[in-house]
């Protein structure tokens, strides 16, 4: 690229570079196809009733955390602290994380976050100004106009002057993935296909050594990636696709899926090993002089099509959320790594890291054996977005300790895990929940409140609003809800977000909790004194928003199961 050209582009370029690539041969193919597929890794195998909260004193001493507050506090002008969990690991932590160069810590509805100088831009952004001008921002936070010869063209990976010498290409890129059987006993024993919606793809040139990224866009909703490329076969063009979407700023990532450097193979892995110094971003080529524009490419499993099937899911959800929720979008890196487990099984963190130079805010982790292939189970990697959803977008409660299926488990991280279910359920439009581990097929359907062969464990009104709740239990409320006259989906996901639970929102008394687990029975119980919201919030939250008390009474049952008082929300 030109000097003039976009800061991005030229920042895309290197990161081909920086990112080795991994380049996998296509096959031609065609044929769209659809799925399903569902759920949410949760080990175990005990069952058990509602209990109350065992009585523990607050002691914040006994926290990791001390002092630090979960929604983060401004260290200084420049540094942030907040108190992380992982969810399905438990262990509370301080991290900090720096503000940038033209940014300072703020406190926004209740969060700490990094606020932009006013009059400053971020360095690198950039924007067409009009049809023959190119703006950027400098070092030093100020725009600066460059003249276009051949035109300014916005891409998807931010604007740039359009390079002299292009024609048009296109391709279609599809995948395949596979759904559960009929039986949700296993996943299908024949693979789907489909297009891949969103993702992004870069148009290089041979330039000395290296390459030169001269247009960027992203497939349509059929697969379609319409590009340009070099007219001179000696420059050697070439397509690279990234899984991941670039933001509106065209300087940083909304999300992407990235592969952390640890030895392939590996099992159990605890996350603090995953290097992310040397981390990947999963990436396919297509060369435009072995394959016409106009024809069908696909992704087969064995060059990891489950990749793609985790960022359609990631694209979706991310849509959706966008549209109908009000909050603060956390960028995401998702990591996941051939033939490698997590010792936290599938989990979540809005712990900020910076993966090639990208800052991003949230974190989730997702098995990829050959033995379970559980990125096929859309429920699951729905379930961790939904826990994304919460961190950026609602206030989490911080109890991620380890977890049993249907075993009940202490109010903050059976609203943390059940409403992850229950977001994901609503995205799919599916209530039931399914995945495979350790070579083992389960599913569960909150509808119904049913386990294969197992008893569900419903909340008793007895033991009042603060008391062990099953997470699938709470899973089914919301999905429920959802269907209430007078509240919908759309508000039963939206009063995640509102002020209630965006700001101050634990008014109903609890308090965060760590624990350890031997045979799904908790000990080492340990009350923090750290205000959470739970459960009873969220309903607050939904009858403050107009939801009908009648509506919220049809799926609690007051007088029998969950005593949530309808008539007397607690709103601000």
């Amino acid at each position: 690229m030109s000097k003039s050209s976009s800061t991005l582009l030229a920042l895309a370029a290197s990161l081909c570079a920086l990112c080795a690539c991994d380049p996998a041969m296509f096959d031609t193919g065609g044929g769209a196809g659809t799925g399903t597929g569902l759920v949410d890794p949760i080990g175990g195998d005990f069952f058990g009733e509602s209990e109350a909260v065992p009585t523990t004193t607050a002691n914040p001493a006994a926290s990791a955390c001390g002092a630090v507050p979960v929604a983060g506090r401004c260290k200084d002008d420049k540094t942030i602290e907040r108190c992380l969990v992982v969810t399905g690991v438990g262990d509370p932590q301080v991290t900090t994380s720096a503000c940038g160069k033209f940014e300072s810590c703020t406190v926004d509805k209740g969060k700490a976050v990094c606020a932009q100088h006013a009059g400053k831009c971020d360095p690198g952004a950039s924007l067409c100004k009009n049809a023959q001008t190119l703006r950027q921002c400098g070092d030093d936070g100020a725009w600066n106009d460059f003249a276009c010869d051949n035109g300014c063209k916005q891409t998807a990976a931010g604007a740039g002057c359009v390079p002299a010498g292009t024609i048009g290409y296109k391709v279609r890129v599809t995948y395949q993935f596979r759904g559960p059987n009929e039986a949700l006993s296993d996943w299908a024993t024949q693979p789907t296909v489909t297009p891949v919606a969103g993702l992004l793809g870069l148009s290089l040139r041979k330039d000395g050594d290296g390459h030169t990224t001269i247009d960027a866009a992203s497939t349509d909703a059929q697969g379609w990636l319409d590009i340009q490329i070099s007219a001179d076969k000696a420059d050697a063009p070439i397509i690279l696709l990234i899984a991941g979407k670039v933001a509106a700023d065209g300087n940083s990532l909304d999300y992407v899926v990235a592969r952390p450097e640890v030895g392939n193979g590996e099992q159990d892995v605890d996350l603090s090993a995953a290097a992310v110094e040397n981390a990947k971003l999963w990436s396919w080529t297509v060369d435009p002089g072995e394959l016409d524009s106009g024809a069908t490419v696909t992704v087969t499993e064995a060059q990891n099509s489950g990749v793609l099937r985790v960022f359609d899911y990631l694209r979706y959800i991310h849509g959706q959320a966008n549209t109908i929720l009000a909050g603060l979008t956390l960028p995401l890196v998702v990591w996941m790594r051939p033939n490698t487990s997590w010792n936290c099984g599938a989990c979540f963190s809005d712990t900020p890291v910076s993966v090639l130079g990208f800052e991003l805010w949230a974190q989730a982790w997702l098995p990829m054996t050959a033995e379970d292939t559980s990125y096929w189970a859309d429920p699951v990697t729905g379930h961790e977005f939904g826990h994304w959803v919460m961190a950026g977008f609602s206030t989490s409660p911080r109890e991620g300790g380890p977890h049993c299926l249907g075993v009940p488990t202490l109010p903050g991280q059976a609203w943390s895990e059940g409403f992850a279910t229950a977001f994901s359920s609503l995205m799919r439009g599916d209530s039931r929940y399914y995945d495979k581990q350790d070579g083992s097929f389960f599913w569960l359907d909150i509808a119904k409140r049913k386990y294969p062969n197992k008893a569900w464990s419903l909340p008793k009104a007895s033991l009042g609003l603060i008391q062990m709740h099953d997470e699938n239990d709470v899973a089914a409320m919301v999905w429920a809800l959802a269907a209430q006259p007078g509240i919908g989906k759309n508000n039963a996901l939206f009063a995640v977000s509102s002020t209630r639970l965006q700001v101050d929102a634990a008014k109903r008394g609890y308090s965060r909790h760590t624990w350890g687990v031997t045979n799904c029975k908790k000990k080492d119980l340990v009350n923090t004194g750290d205000p959470a919201p739970f459960l009873a919030d969220y309903l607050d939250a939904l009858v403050c928003e107009g939801a009908p008390a009648s509506s919220i009474d049809a799926v609690t049952a007051p007088t029998v199961q969950y005593p949530f008082p309808s008539k007397s929300p607690i709103c601000d």
